[in-house]
């Protein structure tokens, strides 16, 4: 019994793109458009100690989370999911962390939604034909792929409701939205799958759960520490962001790359489990993505070092580590670039 295809005809996630006539993402606009943070190069006396408790709190956070990770996690990063829901947040013009919020947030939801899928059909086919139950879970998966682009629309609005009231999707806005991707759903059913994927995330909608959330943060730390940085900021922001969507996009490569270099073993050599932790490791690639970013800016090589000192000491992640992950990414964007 395979996982849920990404539905459109014949399951394929481009079929879906082309039927409903959603353009690829476009990298590089889709993110200089939204309101950039306020970063502060001037720290009071009073507002050191937040940053160092927020500081402690992401890495707390950093462990929780590799230490609570499943392998059911993080199914739907495969690009094919991730270039989908970031080509309708493109279309709608979601700010990246609306974006990112919407991604974790459907991955949580799906892998729940699905794990309590097959725990109450395993309950009703128990005694039942293998061949007879098969076809019963294939009528399962196909409802789940057709519901898919209207549970995606459920996250962005409930992210939007939690993060930014001022700007939200209505149930008829949505309903809108969907017929323009081939869909027909009154705002009764758009309501009930808001509230379905409310509960199955048990509403849990915590803000921190964000990676964009650790780039502010780091950036912010940087921005106290580097006054350099102040007068290029804007873009050295939209750069991380950028390099961050490739990441995304391209997750599995990478650590194929990182994985190959270091032990001689591809993502497949290994457990899902371990995958997953690697995965879950944000204060880790989140750093190599400010790195690389940085490298684009024209900072001299005595500039670089100092941010990725200070990116390793208030992450506590070694130097080497935030390095080699580096490599990973340009090594893939140079694969790309071959191509």
């Amino acid at each position: 019994m395979s996982v849920i295809n990404c539905g459109g005809k014949n399951g394929e996630l481009g079929d879906t793109l082309n039927n409903e006539g959603i353009d690829e993402y476009d990298y590089v606009s889709n993110y200089c458009n939204h309101k950039i943070p306020k970063f502060k190069y001037h720290l009071t006396f009073d507002e050191k100690p937040f940053y160092d408790e927020t500081l402690a709190n992401m890495r707390k956070d950093n462990l929780a989370r590799i230490d609570s990770v499943t392998p059911f996690d993080y199914h739907f990063f495969k690009k094919k999911y991730v270039n989908y829901i970031f080509t309708i947040a493109a279309r709608l013009n979601l700010s990246p962390m609306i974006r990112y919020h919407a991604l974790y947030l459907f991955d949580r939801f799906c892998s729940r939604h699905i794990e309590n899928c097959f725990g109450t059909f395993c309950t009703a086919n128990d005694g039942i034909s293998d061949s007879s139950s098969s076809r019963d879970w294939e009528k399962i998966e196909s409802n789940l792929s057709r519901q898919m682009t209207l549970h995606i629309m459920s996250c962005f609005q409930i992210c939007l409701k939690t993060f930014d009231c001022k700007d939200i999707l209505s149930p008829g806005y949505t309903a809108r939205c969907l017929k323009t991707f081939g869909h027909l759903y009154t705002k009764d059913a758009i309501l009930k799958s808001e509230l379905k994927v409310i509960t199955t995330v048990e509403f849990k909608l915590w803000d921190r759960e964000n990676p964009l959330v650790y780039v502010e943060t780091l950036l912010a730390v940087l921005c106290a520490r580097c006054i350099f940085l102040e007068s290029k900021m804007d873009l050295f922001y939209k750069k991380c962001i950028f390099v961050m969507d490739y990441v995304i996009l391209n997750i599995q490569d990478i650590f194929n790359f990182v994985l190959m270099e270091n032990f001689n073993r591809t993502v497949a050599n290994i457990e899902q489990l371990r995958f997953n932790r690697l995965l879950s490791d944000w204060l880790l690639w989140i750093s190599s993505v400010i790195h690389i970013a940085s490298l684009t800016m024209g900072y001299t090589e005595s500039q670089s070092k100092d941010i990725v000192n200070i990116l390793s000491t208030n992450t506590k992640t070694p130097v080497n580590d935030i390095e080699k992950f580096s490599n990973a990414i340009l090594k893939k964007i140079g694969q790309l670039v071959d191509e």
